[in-house]
């Protein structure tokens, strides 16, 4: 029983393992792309313990994951918890860079809701989402959210809780009535960008982007294509409901 037993943490701490390296080599890759490096064509990628990333043939066994035109995937020949961890996220990284990618997540209880009555939603994502929202943190160039999930939560929209940079946070706020002292405005974590209408753009220097209304909200092809000026393309909407 002891053998079986110590076989079988043997198994699960190898498991651990391969996902951290396949964590390590998710943020390389989203690393290249921001910077404009990434090949936009068939090549496979492999990330040393160090975090290093090098570039194979696709066909080359020590290929972890080949990024071509269908997009990324992990390679063949890697584990399932791989396999599993780079399809997650295998969306936040294109085929092609002429568009942005754009990704929201919502948590929501058995019930079909996204926060109480009262507009609280600490409660209603569990453990291991909360690891997964920090980890779309970390390979999204920005993560969006509105005034009112600004307003009522104050969050930090950082990846406190697990290996990453912080992306640049973007707070949708076309009247510009949340307040200049919510902590992502101020903690220097991260830049922070406000969104508004353009009449309610002031002398606030680079950190407010202007864009024309739309209905009851703003036009957000527009949003998106100011963001990609910023080099922001890989967006990440975490909510509320309404900004979603």
């Amino acid at each position: 029983m002891s053998s079986e037993i110590s076989q079988t943490q043997t198994q699960a701490h190898r498991a651990l393992a391969a996902v951290d390296r396949a964590w390590r080599l998710l943020r390389a890759l989203a690393d290249r792309r921001r910077a404009g490096a990434a090949p936009w064509g068939p090549a496979g990628y492999a990330v040393a313990d160090d975090g290093g990333l090098s570039t194979v043939d696709c066909k080359d066994r020590a290929a972890q994951a080949i990024w071509d035109e269908q997009g990324l995937r992990a390679a063949p020949n890697q584990a399932l918890p791989v396999q599993d961890l780079i399809a997650l996220y295998a969306p936040l990284f294109p085929a092609t860079p002429e568009k942005s990618a754009i990704v929201a997540h919502l948590g929501q209880s058995i019930d079909g809701q996204i926060a109480t009555h009262s507009g609280d939603s600490c409660s209603v994502n569990g453990p291991a989402n909360i690891v997964h929202l920090h980890r779309m943190r970390a390979l999204c160039d920005a993560v969006i959210v509105g005034a009112g999930t600004a307003i009522a939560d104050n969050p930090r929209l950082t990846t406190r809780l697990v290996e990453g940079d912080n992306p640049v946070r973007v707070v949708i706020d076309p009247t510009r009535r949340a307040p200049r002292d919510l902590g992502l405005f101020n903690d220097g974590a991260a830049p922070s960008l406000v969104v508004c209408a353009a009449d309610r753009v002031a002398a606030d220097g680079d950190s407010v982007i202007g864009a024309s209304c739309d209905g009851d909200g703003l036009a957000l092809p527009e949003v998106v294509a100011e963001l990609r000026t910023r080099g922001l393309r890989t967006l990440f909407i975490e909510g509320g409901g309404i900004t979603v």
